[in-house]
């Protein structure tokens, strides 16, 4: 017989939205600060290339992706931000970003579920301890896939445990 059992919730919930800004903060500030554009490396290039060239001209003309070696799920989203970026680096800076962002926040939620005892504090504690990862923070300003594939590899866990 199905129990249904009262989640515990994290006491404060504006620590995932501090959690989440912590990445876009200091990697984006620094990036930012030292003009760092997001490509570095021929996979960045390729990605760039490939989103805001052949991709985007294939969703305009509301046609299939063109063949790529890589899965198009990154390159499709910066596509689509390179409508509002214009076809510009920035557009895979922020797709990544905002995926970074969200894997201390799918961390903590996870810890969270996970840690019956004081779920509060292991979300916390966890989220802290992604969200100041410098590998992170390098991957929230490059435009490559890595930052959305932690994102997924955090999120769909926290997805199944819940």
């Amino acid at each position: 017989m199905w129990r249904f059992v009262r989640r515990p919730r994290l006491a404060r919930r504006w620590w995932l939205l501090a959690l989440g800004l912590v990445v876009p903060a200091a990697a984006g500030g620094i990036a930012l600060f030292e003009h760092f554009d997001g490509l570095y490396g021929q996979d960045s290039f390729t990605y760039l290339d490939y989103a805001t060239g052949a991709l985007r001209r294939s969703l305009v003309r509301l046609g299939l992706p063109p063949p790529f070696f890589w899965p198009p799920g990154y390159p499709f989203l910066v596509a689509v931000a390179s409508f509002a970026t214009g076809r510009e680096p920035i557009a895979g800076q922020l797709v990544s970003l905002a995926a970074a962002a969200s894997v201390p926040v799918t961390t903590a939620l996870l810890a969270q579920e996970l840690w019956r005892r004081r779920p509060a504090t292991a979300a916390v504690v966890a989220g802290l301890l992604v969200a100041f990862t410098g590998q992170l923070w390098q991957s929230g300003v490059v435009v490559m896939a890595d930052a959305s594939a932690r994102a997924l590899a955090t999120g769909a866990p926290a997805a199944v445990v819940r």
